[in-house]
This record gives structure tokens, C-alpha cells and sequence, in this order.
């Protein structure tokens, strides 16, 4: 394969164990909720690194969130010389809304 570029779509998570609704605005409420990569994604990022070691190429990242996100973000990085594609947060956007970040993407 020449030039295979793959792109992978990254996004930080409260662990759900630890999360908790709020029951006024009925959203997630992650105060007390660590983080993580979404583990779905980091598969994702696991495959692109098998296919790159693989056929050869580069990979990309694309992420949103708030600058709280960028250390999760920078292990996502060190993995392999993954570079960083774009990373924006919309403070208008409510995180936990999907059909916003949808739009957003």
C-alpha cells in the first residue's frame, strides 16, 4: 500500500463507574469522574499501529475536547510518532450532548 494515511478519532470519557447524572440538567456530571481514552478508541489507535508497522505510512489523530484533555491526548501521541491532526474544544457545546459534537465535527 503506498501512502496509507489513517486517521483515528479519539475522545476522553469519565470512567463510567464513577459517573453520575445530574438530576435538575439530566447530563452527566463528571466532578468526581476520572478520565480516560475512550477504550473503543484506543483500539482504534492499536489497529492503525498494526497496520502502519504493517504497510508502512502515518497515522493522524483527531480529537475534541477542552485543554484538561491534552495529557490523555499526549499518550495517544507518544504511541509510535502519532502526530496530531487537529484538537478543538467549542465552549458553547456541551460535551455531553452528542448530536452537538455531531454537528461540530
Amino acid at each position: 500500500m503506498k501512502d496509507l494515511h489513517t486517521i483515528v478519532c479519539l475522545k476522553v470519557v469519565p470512567k463510567p463507574e464513577e459517573v453520575t447524572i445530574d438530576p435538575v440538567s439530566l447530563t452527566l456530571d463528571r466532578a468526581h469522574a476520572r478520565s480516560e481514552i475512550n477504550p473503543a478508541d484506543m483500539h482504534a489507535l492499536e489497529e492503525a499501529l498494526s497496520l502502519k508497522d504493517r504497510y508502512g505510512g502515518r497515522i493522524s489523530l483527531l480529537a475534541m475536547g477542552p485543554p484538561l484533555f491534552d495529557p490523555y491526548l499526549r499518550v495517544a501521541l507518544a504511541m509510535a510518532g502519532v502526530r496530531p491532526m487537529a484538537r478543538s474544544w467549542a465552549s458553547k457545546v456541551a460535551p455531553s450532548i452528542t448530536p452537538s459534537w455531531s454537528c461540530s465535527l
